[in-house]
Parts: structure tokens; C-alpha cells; sequence
């Protein structure tokens, strides 16, 4: 079974060596991606030197390969040490991004692939339309399905969903607004920011009793909580002296 070239040219790449270079060239795209992705977003002057670095080698490197694939470069001429020493300085670039990321409490377990979408996915603004309880606690907090209404600039909007774990005096209401990053090839793998959500200032924040106690109240008016957690719940929230 043959599969498309790495660089977008429509080719088919048979098994073989091509398609093993092949696989290579879609790990570079990926990869720098990342990197140029990261210098322009998420700017570090501890790394962008070496960032711009990897990414203006590895694109001479990703024309190698491609020639690779075409079969307008024999093998012999292709210079796998400099490949292999990119991907492995790559590699590192990558887990250190990915660590960035585990502190910043963004949507989604796997750390490399929302480090991926954070500085190379496409963003857009969206709105949750809608919010179901699953029935499933996390720690004592409700797991629950985001419906979103996601408006890219330029283009026509688009349905998402996703489970989060919420807490239960700041869970998300309908209306509220933050940014998603997506795949532009799969919008259903995407990520956010769940801080940014109590940051909206269109959204009722939960920043004292009276706004803590209308969320607690409209869970339980929901379904989400059940009267003895709602009640448990306010006397906490009631008894705390930082409320």
C-alpha cells in the first residue's frame, strides 16, 4: 500500500527505503513546525538562538530528504550523520517544550501533542453552547462534556467537544468564552487553556461568596450536585476565610 509524500506533492511512496524517508520528512515537518512555531509564540531568550538554528538546518536537511523520496538524490549523497544529529538535538528541544507545558493547565493528557498544538496549531475564539455532567467524579470535582462553538477568523464556525474535570464552585457556564488551538488537518484534536475560562471577562467570575454560591446553586439546579454535596459544599465554602 503505498502512502502520499511527506511534502505535500500528492506523490505516492511505495514500501520500501523511500517510504522509511519518507516517514523521516514527516517527523522534520513536524518538528519544525514546533520550533519556528515556539520562537514566534512563546518567545524564550535562553533557546531561540538554538531554535533557529535547528530549524534553518533542518529545513536544507528536510530538502535533502524530499529529494530523497523523489529519487532525484541517491542515497549515498545523503548525509545521515547531520540528519541523525538533528533529530536527536530535536528530540531534546521537544521534551523540553513538552515540560513547559504541564504547568500551564491546558486541556488533554498528552503533554508533546499539546505542546505541539500550542505553537503550531491553528487558534481560534469559542464559546461553550452547551455543558453535561457525566456522572463521573475526579477527587470529589465532576467530570464534565464542553460542547463548543468554535468561529475561526475567515472561515465558517465549527462544533467541538471535550471532557474536563472541573471544580465544582468554578465550573464553566454556557456563554463563556475562550481560545482553542487545533489541528487545521483534525479540529477534533485540540486543547485550552482552562485557566483562561475564569479570566473571560464576559463569564460570571467566581471570585466571592455571592458568585461562588449562584454556581454551587445552579448545580445542583442541574443535576450536578446532589443536595447533601450542595449543602456540604456551601458550609465550606461559608466557613472558609478566604471566600
Amino acid at each position: 500500500m503505498a502512502k502520499e509524500c511527506f511534502c505535500g506533492c500528492g506523490r505516492e511512496v511505495p514500501f520500501g527505503r523511500k517510504r522509511a524517508a519518507n516517514l523521516v520528512g514527516a517527523q522534520f515537518d513536524k518538528d519544525l513546525a514546533l520550533f519556528a512555531g515556539s520562537v514566534e509564540r512563546t518567545p524564550d531568550a535562553e533557546h531561540d538562538t538554538a531554535l533557529t538554528q535547528l530549524v534553518d538546518e533542518g529545513r536544507r536537511i528536510r530538502e535533502q530528504i524530499r529529494n530523497l523520496v523523489h529519487g532525484t538524490l541517491d542515497r549515498k549523497d545523503f548525509d545521515k550523520d547531520a540528519s541523525g544529529d538533528w533529530l536527536k538535538r530535536a528530540n531534546e528541544h521537544r521534551g523540553r517544550l513538552a515540560k513547559e507545558v504541564i504547568s500551564e493547565d491546558y486541556v488533554g493528557w498528552n503533554a508533546h501533542k499539546q505542546s505541539q498544538l500550542l505553537r503550531a496549531g491553528a487558534r481560534a475564539n469559542a464559546t461553550i453552547v452547551e455543558i453535561e455532567d457525566t456522572g463521573t467524579r475526579v477527587n470529589d470535582n465532576p467530570r464534565v462534556r464542553l460542547k463548543l462553538r468554535v468561529e475561526p477568523e475567515g472561515a465558517d464556525p465549527f462544533a467541538l467537544e471535550k471532557k474536563v474535570t472541573v471544580s465544582l464552585v468554578s465550573l464553566p457556564r454556557r456563554g463563556e468564552r475562550v481560545e482553542v488551538v487545533y489541528d487545521p488537518e483534525d479540529p477534533s484534536d485540540f486543547t485550552f487553556r482552562m485557566a483562561d475560562l475564569s479570566d473571560d471577562p464576559i463569564a460570571a467570575p467566581a471570585t466571592d461568596r455571592v458568585a461562588q454560591l449562584e454556581r454551587l446553586a445552579d448545580l445542583r439546579e442541574r443535576g450536578v450536585l446532589s443536595q447533601e454535596e450542595f449543602e456540604a459544599e456551601k458550609r465550606r465554602l461559608l466557613e472558609s476565610p478566604d471566600s
